[in-house]
């Protein structure tokens, strides 16, 4: 974890003090700053000092779960206070024909602390089979505070 204090070298000028940490003013987001970055296995996040977090997972591997459904839990990096929007996104790889794929949907409503991605197919098309799989790209934003 690495909490941002001084960002930028310079003379003491051009300097905005926001929550007791000096910063320059290019790194104030909506005069938000960052507080807190990191990551851990669950992926990296980013919290601002007005109370935005975001969170993302450049791969959360979808797994089979059903013949026309493959889908993951993914637990945040850090918890949300409030359930926070949820952007499943398809990564390259996938060791199935993606062509199949209908869509990359959050299976069920996210919660503050984790989201269920699932990727599925219709019943006209070929079932997935035990071992398939789909890479993707996991999105959170929301408040932490």
């Amino acid at each position: 974890m690495r909490v941002h204090k001084d960002l930028f070298e310079t003379s003491g000028q051009d300097k905005i003090h926001v929550d007791e940490i000096a910063v320059a003013p290019g790194l104030l987001l909506g005069g938000a700053v960052i507080v807190e970055s990191g990551s851990n296995t669950d992926g990296e996040w980013i919290r601002f000092g007005n109370g935005l977090q975001a969170c993302w997972i450049a791969s959360l591997l979808l797994i089979y779960h059903a013949a026309h459904m493959l889908r993951k839990t993914w637990t945040y990096p850090k918890p949300f206070v409030e359930r926070p929007a949820v952007i499943p996104v398809a990564a390259e790889y996938s060791s199935v024909n993606a062509a199949r794929e209908i869509d990359i949907i959050n299976y069920s409503p996210p919660t503050n602390t984790h989201a269920v991605i699932a990727v599925h197919t219709s019943a006209s098309l070929s079932p997935y089979s035990s071992g398939d799989t789909r890479d993707t790209t996991v999105f959170a934003i929301g408040r932490w505070k």
